[in-house]
């Protein structure tokens, strides 16, 4: 979803390691996996807060890391490394060598490559420079010496050939030796990398507010805010009202008017739920969670995704899909946002009633927000958005502002009617007068046939 790239792009992730982690990191279904994720967050958060100096030393280094994964292929594969490679090589691991000394994360296995350091570091400098060194071979260095000294430019060129055939012995050599550590230096690819991520995500917590999830067999979040959104209304001096929300197996139906945020709760359940289930922090005030096996959000035009086909096929496409996966996995959170919007009103409540129908059968937790009247049973749980703060209307309203006269805490609802505040939202953006006045009469003609 755009929301989770979004916020994935705002990782401080250093070395190209760590992206290449962030690329592959899984959606944990199993409790017990997303808790080790979540213990080792904490262990960086609380490394982060308690050895600041560290972590920030430790993020100088990496930015001498480079992803070295193509050497290690070769020297697996039996391959001789040529000398950029070994240089690669040695700079790796003797910057990896600082950061395990001061690596504050236990999880992590960092096994020790001082061995490679000996191999290619046979003069013991430890200078992050490489070339087929004298001390390699007397021979070699003799040879050298030979060839600085001689006047006579044939033994020359044969010295040369002499000295290039024993370089390439030595690295043979050298690449043989190595080769017996490949395993160590791809476990510490693997840790290098899993490091940058980490301190990453746990300055990404820190910078969002993000908390740690409870992991529970019950749903239920308090204070869910979007980061996303919030952070542009804080850029713009605006709050973020945060909203409680408890969710149970089958459907719960949302209803509000339009501008009263039926969509950025469901988006920001959604964005919630991934973070939790890639192990990371969530943004709330508290939340108690379990995994699931999919995740469904159906939330605007799918007629860009789906080429050729309207919108409204494109969404029911979508529900198809969903309804076949819930044959065979009811371990789902399924989000429908305004669903059948996009064909006639008669019809489209046909539709909504029939999903409704079908999903409160099931054991995933449906989340749907509709215009729509009566189209649940009384068996039906249903939440309303407050809306308009109706002490705010005195006020003067605009485009800009209008925001905040919305309450957007979620109540239960008893009644089936979706709240009618288009049209004084409508008049609050001064909106022509004469288009409200003729809504206002028709309203009150069709109220008075009824």
């Amino acid at each position: 979803m755009v929301e989770l790239e979004y916020l994935f792009k705002k990782l401080e992730i250093i070395t190209p390691l760590g992206q290449k982690f962030l690329r592959n990191i899984e959606f944990l279904k199993s409790k017990d996996e997303i808790n080790n994720e979540i213990i080792k967050l904490e262990k960086a958060i609380k490394a982060y807060e308690n050895k600041k100096d560290t972590i920030e030393n430790i993020k100088l280094k990496l930015m001498n890391i480079k992803d070295i994964s193509g050497t290690t292929e070769r020297l697996k594969s039996g391959y001789i490394l040529d000398d950029i490679e070994l240089f690669e090589l040695k700079s790796f691991a003797l910057t990896y060598e600082e950061i395990k000394k001061i690596n504050p994360l236990d999880f992590l296995s960092f096994p020790t490559l001082n061995e490679v350091i000996n191999i290619l570091d046979p003069d013991g400098n430890r200078l992050s420079t490489f070339y087929i060194y004298d001390s390699y071979s007397h021979e070699l260095s003799e040879i050298r010496k030979k060839r600085k000294k001689t006047d006579n430019e044939e033994e020359r060129e044969q010295l040369y050939e002499l000295e290039m055939q024993i370089e390439d012995e030595i690295r043979e050599e050298l690449s043989k030796k190595l080769r017996t550590y490949a395993s160590d230096i791809e476990q510490g690819l693997r840790d290098i990398a899993e490091l940058d991520f980490t301190i990453a995500k746990a300055y990404f917590t820190k910078k969002f507010n993000l908390t740690k999830p409870e992991i529970s067999e019950t749903y239920e979040i308090k204070g869910m805010f979007n980061p996303v959104i919030k952070e542009k209304l804080e850029e713009e001096n605006k709050e973020y009202q945060p909203v409680d929300i408890t969710l149970k197996p089958g459907v719960t139906l949302i209803t509000g008017a339009n501008m009263t945020g039926k969509t950025v709760i469901l988006k920001t359940i959604a964005l919630l739920q991934n973070l939790f289930q890639y192990g990371f922090y969530i943004p709330a005030k508290s939340a108690k969670l379990y995994p699931v096996n999919k995740i469904f959000l159906i939330s605007g035009d799918y007629q860009s995704l789906f080429s050729g086909l309207s919108s409204y096929a494109a969404e029911m496409l979508k529900i198809n899909e969903i309804l076949k996966y819930i044959k065979t996995d009811e371990n789902a959170l399924i989000l429908l946002d305004e669903l059948a919007r996009n064909t006639n009103p008669h019809e489209g409540k046909l539709i909504v009633k029939g999903v409704i129908e079908i999903l409160n059968n099931k054991k995933s937790i449906s989340l749907i927000t509709t215009h729509f009247n009566n189209v649940a049973d009384k068996g039906i749980r249903k939440l309303r958005i407050k809306g308009i703060k109706k002490e705010k209307l005195t006020e003067n309203i605009n485009p800009e502002n209008i925001t905040e006269i919305i309450d957007y805490s979620l109540i239960e609802e008893n009644e089936e009617i979706v709240p009618e505040e288009a049209i004084t939202i409508a008049r609050l953006l001064n909106i022509d007068k004469e288009l409200l006045d003729t809504i206002e009469r028709i309203k009150k003609e069709e109220t008075f046939h009824e």
